[in-house]
């Protein structure tokens, strides 16, 4: 039998999907399925917004960069139906993936004056999950995901190439996840592994020169693939430990439309590392309809400090703090996150043409969910 102590414990891990925004290279969502845990019919709405600050000095052409990163939002929804004891669906949907980045300045007497990078994502999942027993479940299914964006390369450190730009059309394309569980529902511990594959879109480019067309035709984006390792455990009764270790495959994403390839040697428009993300955190029942957690995040940057100008970090830390409210079959989640940013120096051909130190993200969100 479950204990109502460590079961109410067991519902405070939700502040991860509504302050998780920006968490690594381009990732938004970190393919977050935690609703397919949710006890019998369950649907969930949830909102973020996020604030991030990247500043810094330009070292070509000595000057100030001022803020590079848009604020954005974000939405997500999921509803979960509970076929049978041992058989649930659910539907998720989210925005994985997207980047926001626009460097002001004259191209003429800056380094990256001009260069900007838009790409918008959402996705929708079908995820089927099966219990062998009530220790042993396994998921699996499929992703509909949808891409777009938009790329300009601009100012003194792109030399011939500043001036060049590609808009890439939206595309659609499906992808797979597959995962297994272990639970012990008596202490609110479970443990789940869920691989996600690589996605691969055909994308529409229409690259242009300084507003001339030069080519048009299609070229290949892989999203990439990850896995994400959960774990959660009641520690005492009204009190939940959790953690996570995610693991993307981003320098398998490359970009190279046809007339940048020819001009460059093959190079990509997209040069990130594998991104590793740690998260460990603890919960605790406030009253019988008030939780609340704290949790702190973790992403390694790499030995060198250059990084490319359309992601300007190199590496975050974080502290995440939440709270649930239960009333009834309604339940009301709220998260804030403050993300400090790893100093960075942006560079073209291996060479640093910019520093950016002492930035941060603010991000808050709010979930609601229903039981039916």
């Amino acid at each position: 039998m479950i204990r109502k102590g460590y079961l109410s414990a067991a519902a405070l891990a939700v502040t991860a999907t509504a302050t998780g925004a920006n968490a690594g290279a381009l990732d938004r969502s970190y393919n977050n399925i935690s609703p397919i845990f949710e006890t019998g019919n369950y649907a969930e709405l949830s909102f973020a917004r996020v604030k991030p600050k990247a500043s810094g000095t330009d070292t070509t052409v000595p000057q100030t960069i001022e803020d590079v990163a848009e604020d954005f939002g974000l939405f997500g929804a999921a509803v979960k139906f509970q076929y049978a004891p041992n058989l649930s669906m659910t539907f998720i949907v989210d925005q994985p993936y997207g980047s926001d980045i626009r460097y002001s300045g004259n191209p003429a007497g800056s380094a990256f004056g001009g260069t900007t990078v838009k790409a918008d994502s959402s996705a929708v999942s079908a995820i089927g999950r099966y219990h062998m027993n009530e220790r042993v479940s396994f998921h699996a299914g499929l992703r509909y995901q949808s891409i777009e964006g938009n790329v300009g390369l601009s100012g003194l450190a792109y030399g011939g190439l500043s001036g060049y730009a590609v808009n890439l059309g939206e595309d659609r394309s499906t992808g797979f996840l597959v995962g297994a569980a272990y639970e012990i529902p008596e202490i609110a511990m479970r443990a789940s592994l869920t691989y996600h594959s690589k996605v691969t879109h055909d994308l529409t480019a229409t690259e242009s020169v300084n507003g001339a067309v030069v080519n048009t035709g299609t070229t290949r984006l892989e999203t990439p693939e990850a896995i994400n390792l959960e774990v959660q455990s009641g520690v005492a009764p009204g009190t939940l430990v959790f953690g996570s270790i995610r693991h993307a495959n981003w320098s398998d994403v490359k970009l190279s439309p046809a007339f940048f390839n020819a001009n460059t040697g093959g190079a990509s428009l997209i040069n990130l590392p594998d991104v590793t993300t740690y998260t460990i955190g603890v919960g605790r029942k406030i009253t019988d309809v008030l939780s609340g957690s704290v949790s702190l995040g973790y992403e390694p940057g790499e030995k060198s400090d250059l990084v490319s100008p359309l992601t300007p970090a190199n590496g975050r830390h974080w502290l995440s703090v939440g709270l649930k409210y239960e009333l009834d079959k309604v339940t009301l989640s709220g998260g804030v996150r403050y993300t400090k940013l790893g100093d960075a120096q942006p560079q073209t051909q291996n060479t640093s043409r910019a520093t950016f130190t002492d930035n941060d993200i603010v991000s808050i969100g709010i979930k609601v969910g229903y039981h039916f």
